[in-house]
């Protein structure tokens, strides 16, 4: 799948907007747009570009998976909303949790996951940020102009990761006789509503398309650390950044994400990037015996010249050889410092 990089808003991309970072303010971020290119079939995208961030703050206190916040930042969120809580300072920089649910009246967060075994809070600071979602990048009423049949298999579908594995699908439905209602649908045919189906960052998805489509991203340009946690086997996820996002940027020139190293491509974690026609495989190397060189190589298992000249699309697969207990570390772009 090409994505066009071209099309990202630049000049929204150096401009910031001013904010002030406290506990009880938001800070802003430089804003844009990106292209998706959707070919047809399966296209692997992931979101490069984010819902705001509404409110930053520092814990209090944490207790297992309840976090205590100073007053003003829970009541800064909206209910029913969902929300993404990233650590952008301290022992945990890079972590990034879905918001399970909140109280104003208490100023505590209770988070998806248990973020006190991470040092967490150490020194942290956060922000917090919506999460995506189906209404808000496809449109209520699919502004996208997904292709749009009478059921699942005559329309453009959203496959989503469901944590176990496997997908769920949606479609944006056309209505008719009988009785049958316009609208977001899940692969039952089921209306849905839009607005509660997530679509978190760090998860890439499938848009399986009938036809070439353009799909038009817009929002704020993260520019922290994102960590992610990754299972055994396949698993899709989002690049996070939307310009200069590498082979070395994300996962390091010398595998400072810590992905398995083994003598080939067989007992290695491995980096498929979506190209025309199927997947470019990448892993790093150990270095042996016979003049064997330790490094990025392709799935020839030939040396990569220079892992930063490699370009990592929106959405890709890594295939991790065993479940680990320590994150794997994605950074953001260097010159990302300077926006």
């Amino acid at each position: 799948m090409k994505t066009n990089l071209t099309k990202v808003a630049v000049a929204s991309l150096t401009a910031l907007v001013i904010g002030h970072a406290s506990a009880q303010e938001s800070v802003s971020k430089p804003v844009g747009y990106e292209t998706l290119n959707l070919v047809t079939g399966f296209n692997y995208i992931g979101l490069r570009l984010h819902e705001a961030p509404v409110i930053s703050g520092e814990p209090t206190l944490v207790d297992g998976a309840v976090v205590t916040v100073a007053d003003g930042v829970a009541d800064a969120l909206t209910p029913g909303e969902t929300y993404i809580l990233e650590v952008t300072e301290g022992d945990a920089t890079g972590d990034t949790v879905l918001i399970s649910s909140f109280d104003a009246a208490n100023d505590t967060l209770t988070l998806s996951i248990d973020l006190s075994a991470n040092l967490f809070p150490n020194d942290a600071v956060f922000t917090i940020r919506p999460s995506a979602d189906l209404e808000s990048v496809f449109g209520l009423s699919n502004s996208a102009n997904l292709t749009s049949g009478p059921g699942l298999a005559t329309s453009d579908q959203v496959w989503i990761p469901n944590g176990s594995g496997g997908y769920n699908k949606y479609f944006y439905g056309e209505g008719g006789g009988f009785g049958v209602q316009e609208g977001w649908k899940d692969s039952s045919e089921n209306l849905v509503t839009a607005a509660d189906v997530n679509l978190v960052y760090t998860n890439g998805i499938i848009v399986f398309a009938l036809a070439p489509n353009d799909l038009v991203v817009s929002g704020s340009v993260k520019v922290t650390p994102t960590t992610y946690s990754l299972q055994t086997k396949f698993n899709l996820v989002g690049s996070v950044y939307p310009v200069g996002a590498t082979l070395s940027s994300l996962f390091g020139a010398a595998n400072e994400s810590q992905l398995t190293s083994g003598p080939g491509i067989a007992t290695s974690d491995q980096v498929w990037i979506p190209g025309v026609g199927g997947f470019e495989k990448y892993f790093y190397g150990e270095g042996g015996g016979f003049g064997v060189q330790e490094g990025w190589k392709d799935s020839a298992e030939v040396l990569v010249p220079d892992p930063a000249d490699v370009d990592i699309p929106s959405g890709l697969i890594i295939f991790r050889q065993s479940e680990s207990e320590s994150f794997v570390f994605g950074s953001e772009p260097t010159f990302y410092a300077n926006l």
